[in-house]
């Protein structure tokens, strides 16, 4: 008798094991037919496992969270109707380009929806999830909201912060954390896409523009200001949202022991050579007069750093004719997917291409570099790089190039070079199978960075592009022409 019951209980194991798989390949695709997966649950199916297959971003997730983030309420009703834990909490797998590619602990159905968006599907999806009680304002292990998922998602947009902020999500909620939080603005701030559309609509909901923790007090604007944020940073100005005068530190530190000497805005501007954010403050009010406690003025700064540029924008508030058609240009709506950054050191890194050429800080200096990160199975890579080549035959010479780098395994590295000359393929390439550069430089596949002749960021883009458009043309001929100055 033992021997039958252990029997029956292996074939119990097998059949669920059988019958859960089933019910997770239908539910890849999003749309399943339903009555496949009734069947599959009346067979046996574990309708509370996590999925643990071959699609990345769904790793963890049960069949309610699924459902969720495709939107199909009439799925998740099914689900539901066969009990279903619609309230049970997961960790959700950020794929590497849509967040911060790293797990967030206890996600309910509601954040996962949020997460991702869709603008047809989700809204009846989180109508159905508020009416069975789940909570919009309610926090994951580290202590993110709802609002906060949204914002760090590329999936989302402003339908999707005027329905959670219409539907009772608080603006005003910091991030829980042991020891303060953070505003939502921070999240508009710190995402991978351009956010300043919904930054605006929350400073007009009354959304606060300070992290506060137990040691320091962290304002956005001057974050801002030091990652070129310029958008958001001038946005902070039209709504006054930062602190009146000195503030007694600014974010991030600027030297090695963590300590800093400029603690004025227009100081620290001029400090970070953000010019735009210089005439912008100038333009609000701020005096290049106006001391810091050591007494000195934003004119003394300019005129100990000997920029010339500077020390003429602080006396006349005009910017030269090119840089302010850069800047006129960049904080544009015309480049919402561009992140631009201001003359960010690239980090050192050294790789040997495919055709021989040595890629390292050196050989970046002296043109305009595109350097981007793809792999042969990215579909979105693969959809942009023939743009990306037709830029690079329209631009190229000494003073533009494209480097394209694969993170594509060691073995499948001949698939890499097949499919480069399939496609006849003009731009120098190399392959990164450990993947030691891309992880010091991207989050995204594919991720591309503008590098002016200095070697310097000056801009980033997360996912496809389509790089020979009259737009990013006019970009990077752009930086061309101000390298020329």
């Amino acid at each position: 008798m033992k021997i039958i019951l252990n029997i029956l209980l292996i074939f119990t194991i097998l059949n669920t094991t059988a019958q859960t798989d089933k019910l997770f390949t239908l539910l890849e695709t999003g749309n399943p037919n339903l009555g496949e997966v009734k069947a599959a649950i009346k067979n046996g199916a574990n309708i509370n496992a996590e999925y643990t297959e071959k699609v990345d971003w769904m790793y963890g997730l049960s069949p309610v969270h699924i459902a969720a983030a495709f939107g199909n309420v009439p799925l998740l009703e099914l689900l539901v109707e066969n009990k279903a834990d619609l309230h049970t909490t997961v960790k959700l797998q950020c794929p590497d380009g849509y967040c911060c590619a790293e797990q967030h602990h206890n996600c309910t159905p509601l954040q996962v929806a949020v997460f991702y968006w869709n603008d047809n599907k989700t809204p009846a999806m989180l109508d159905y999830l508020l009416k069975n009680k789940l909570d919009i304002n309610g926090i994951c292990y580290g202590g993110q909201t709802p609002l906060m998922y949204a914002l760090m998602s590329l999936h989302t947009n402003l339908n999707t912060i005027k329905y959670l902020v219409e539907h009772g999500a608080d603006v005003k909620k910091l991030r829980s954390t042991t020891n303060g939080g953070e505003s939502v603005l921070y999240y508009c701030l710190i995402s991978e896409v351009d956010k300043s559309k919904e930054a605006e609509y929350l400073m007009q909901k009354g959304a606060p523009a300070v992290v506060v923790d137990n040691y320091d007090k962290w304002d956005l604007l001057a974050q801002a200001i030091y990652f070129g944020e310029n958008q958001f940073a001038k946005l902070f100005l039209k709504y006054k949202k930062y602190e009146q005068g000195e503030i007694d530190y600014l974010g991030y530190p600027i030297n090695d022991d963590n300590s800093i000497n400029v603690n004025n805005y227009l100081h620290f501007a001029i400090y970070c050579k953000n010019y735009s954010m210089v005439k912008a403050l100038l333009d609000a009010g701020f005096s290049p007069d106006s001391k810091i406690k050591s007494g000195q003025s934003a004119l003394d700064l300019a005129n100990e750093t000997a920029d010339k540029t500077m020390i003429n924008l602080l006396k006349t508030k005009q910017l030269p004719v090119k840089l302010d058609n850069w800047y006129n240009l960049t904080e544009s709506s015309d480049y919402t997917q561009v992140k631009f950054r201001s003359e960010t050191e690239i980090k050192p890194f050294s790789i040997k291409s495919t055709q021989g050429v040595n890629l390292n800080n050196a050989s970046f200096k002296g043109k305009v570099v595109l350097l981007n990160f793809w792999a042969t199975w990215c579909g979105y890579c693969l959809q942009e790089m023939p743009s990306m080549d037709a830029l690079a035959k329209h631009l190229g010479g000494t003073s533009f190039k494209v480097f394209a780098v694969s993170v594509d395994n060691q073995e499948d590295r001949s698939a890499v070079d097949e499919f480069i000359k399939k496609n006849n393929y003009s731009f120098v390439y190399a392959c990164d199978p450990d993947k030691k550069i891309f992880d010091e430089y991207s989050s995204a596949i594919p991720g591309t960075y503008l590098l002016d002749k200095q070697g310097k960021i000056v801009a980033r883009v997360d996912g496809a592009m389509d790089w020979n458009s009259d737009k990013m043309r006019k970009l990077v001929e752009t930086i061309i022409q101000l390298d020329a100055e």
